[in-house]
């Protein structure tokens, strides 16, 4: 299967080893993050996706690597996509708030998930919560 978007190719037929889902599940994550850089210890769920950024990359991620995906609250780990609302005052809200003339909105630290964790995901065929 192959998906243009990222352009990560995997046979379904060959997802067994441990080795090979780590090696592919590493490479998506380098594709889809646009970093070089990046070992079992790298945090996917950083201040730069909102969570519906986060949805669209995880969408591909669970039918590349065929994951049930049971349960996900993506506001728990993921930053809102508008933290002021949709509509004109928060959009006017959200525009005072860069000249500091508006409260920003307090962003609660989230719950990291590791690329260790989309690993034992992939093997496990199914989204589990990190501990």
């Amino acid at each position: 299967m192959k998906l243009p978007s990222i352009g990560v190719q995997i046979s379904k037929k060959n997802i067994l080893t441990s080795e090979y889902i780590e090696d592919n599940v590493i490479n998506f994550f380098q594709r889809s993050l646009d970093e070089k850089m990046i070992n079992k210890n790298t945090i996917i769920n950083n201040d730069d996706y909102s969570s519906e950024d986060a949805f669209f990359m995880l969408e591909v991620f669970f039918e590349i690597f065929d994951i049930e995906k049971g349960y996900l609250d993506m506001d728990k780990y993921f930053r809102p996509t508008y933290p002021y609302g949709i509509g004109i005052y928060p959009l006017i809200k959200g525009i005072l708030s860069k000249f500091n003339w508006a409260k920003k909105p307090i962003i609660e630290p989230k719950p990291p998930i590791t690329i260790a964790h989309m690993i034992e995901v992939a093997k496990r065929n199914e989204w589990f919560d990190p501990e």
